[in-house]
């Protein structure tokens, strides 16, 4: 591992001319440089993984299966036919995992419970498996005693694949399965985790349906990506009162859910597309945080849209579901914080609304989104950086969405690259530390200069993992996987020295030989 010189000290910085990530293309000075100093004391730093990605084990210990292994495990649905069957196996490796987070010397462990290692059928009635409960329950054991708090996603994707047989996310059963499972979790592990997410991405979940590249693999554009959404929003209502009703009063943990919240930005100052850039983040952010923040249902641009687009194609009622006043009575404020995915921006123009014969969620939203080609790219086609956007993302949900007073996380950043021809062989990751660098100093502006109500920045990943529809041919791990190794052993990167640096002085105080090893390696540079 290449050892960065980052002696990150309290001070002001010797540097007298502004520095930027990247100046060849973001080099605007009030919006782009970098800028030093600390976070608030009492920001919390964190870092992520997810149980299908990284626990393996896929068959061990009375799990059951989910939507993920009958996907990945079908010829042609994954790159190269890879599945999680084993994926990082730290089902095997939690002591190693732990040692990683201290290293990097976060505050919390974001990880999530595989559904079905809990109720292997998806459904209480159907028992509870102990050997998971005793996987989970030595998990939060070993964070605790290294001084790591346990922040517990329920679902992140990985649905028992008998509930997708009984109809799935959209059933209208679908928010009780969720409920059964989340209390029984409450129950027992709810005395140690302080910290619960509902649901993962919502919205990418319905982007499975909209694209069919992905579990559970059922084609239904601009129809069941709504449904989803929709009853995962009622899932999370419903575990959210019976927590807040049931458990907090003694356990005295918080409630939240997880967003994608990436941002479009007018191309121009136009008026037009002004309003086409609001158009999107209200398609796409606000299409979560209306309900739960500000008025307990969906944005009405998002309903007047669907609901005219359906009538000319001949529904005879919108494809949005609608909920209930007593339903919007119960999801306006029933969140404690939420978590907020951000990755990439792009620039937004307006395109007028032509209705298309076959619904789609991207004909109803109208809006032409694109990337200029001089923007730095990743190994992801749909990553683009653009760092100055996490910040402009965070001002807007807190002008918009900040009236209840309900705190933000950053619950995932992170950049994906390709993995070494020989693996982890190279650990000097420049393009993955730019990145980082950029974006947690836009981050730091929207705290420090903003006012933004965040609690605090969680790294995907911890470890490079199984990337969905992807296998293993990307990564966003700060510690490399070798996955041509039968102990998936890890190895550092420079970003996750770089990200330690960071997280023991709390924010960018650089001395002059720091900026310098920055400079000489391409990290940082002057306009």
């Amino acid at each position: 591992m290449v050892e960065p010189l980052l002696l990150l000290l309290a001070g002001v910085s010797l540097a007298s001319a502004d520095l930027f990530v990247y100046p060849e293309v973001f080099n605007k000075t009030n919006r782009d440089r970098f800028v030093f100093g600390n976070f608030p004391q009492g920001f919390r730093w964190g870092s992520a993984t997810a149980s299908y990605q990284v626990e393996g084990a896929w068959n061990v210990g009375g799990r059951g299966m989910t939507i993920w292994d009958t996907w990945s495990q079908t010829p042609g649905n994954v790159h190269n036919d890879q599945t999680g069957d084993d994926a990082c196996k730290s089902y095997y490796k939690v002591d190693d995992d732990i040692r990683n987070l201290q290293t990097l010397g976060v505050d919390y462990y974001r990880f999530s419970i595989a559904w079905s290692r809990i109720l292997p059928n998806g459904l209480k009635s159907g028992g509870i498996n102990q050997p998971g409960v005793q996987y989970y329950n030595d998990t939060i054991n070993k964070l605790l005693a290294a001084g790591l708090q346990p922040m517990v996603t329920l679902y992140h994707w990985d649905l028992p694949q008998n509930l997708e047989d009984m109809g799935g996310q959209i059933a209208p059963q679908f928010p009780q399965w969720f409920a059964d499972y989340a209390t029984i979790c409450f129950q027992l592990f709810g005395d140690r985790v302080k910290l619960w997410i509902s649901v993962n991405e919502p919205q990418t979940v319905a982007g499975c349906y909209e694209y069919d590249s992905c579990a559970p693999g059922v084609y239904s554009p601009g129809v069941d990506g709504y449904k989803v959404i929709h009853q995962h929003l009622l899932a999370h209502q419903t575990a959210y009162h019976i927590y807040n009703d049931q458990f907090k009063p003694t356990q005295g943990g918080q409630f939240g859910i997880v967003i994608v919240s990436g941002w479009s930005e007018p191309a121009t100052y136009e008026q037009k597309d002004v309003y086409a850039a609001w158009r999107s983040n209200q398609f796409g952010t606000g299409w979560l945080l209306s309900p739960l923040l500000k008025t307990g249902n969906y944005p009405e641009v998002m309903i007047t849209a669907i609901a005219n687009a359906s009538a000319q194609q001949g529904y005879s009622e919108s494809r949005l579901p609608v909920f209930t006043e007593e339903e919007q009575k119960l999801l306006l404020g029933a969140t404690d914080f939420v978590g907020l995915n951000y990755y990439t921006g792009r620039l937004a123009s307006y395109m007028p609304f032509v209705p298309a014969p076959t619904p789609s969620m991207s004909n109803d939203q109208s809006v032409y989104t694109y990337a200029p080609e001089d923007w730095p790219t990743s190994a992801c086609d749909w990553l683009l950086v653009m760092p100055y956007a996490i910040r402009h993302m965070l001002q807007w949900v807190q002008a918009e969405y900040g009236g209840l007073g309900i705190p933000f996380y950053i619950t995932e950043n992170g950049f994906c690259a390709q993995p070494d021809p020989i693996p982890c062989q190279n650990t000097l990751d420049v393009d993955k530390s730019k990145y980082l660098l950029a974006h947690i100093n836009q981050v730091y502006r929207a705290v420090a200069e903003d006012g933004v109500n965040l609690l605090g920045y969680t790294l995907w990943s911890l470890m490079d993992n199984f990337e969905w529809a992807d296998g293993y041919s990307k990564n966003f791990g700060v510690y490399c996987t070798n996955f041509a190794d039968p102990d998936r052993w890890r190895t550092p990167r420079y970003s996750a020295s770089l990200f330690h640096k960071i997280v023991a002085n709390n924010g960018f105080v650089f001395q002059d030989d720091a900026i310098g090893e920055l400079k000489k390696l391409g990290i940082l540079a002057e306009s």
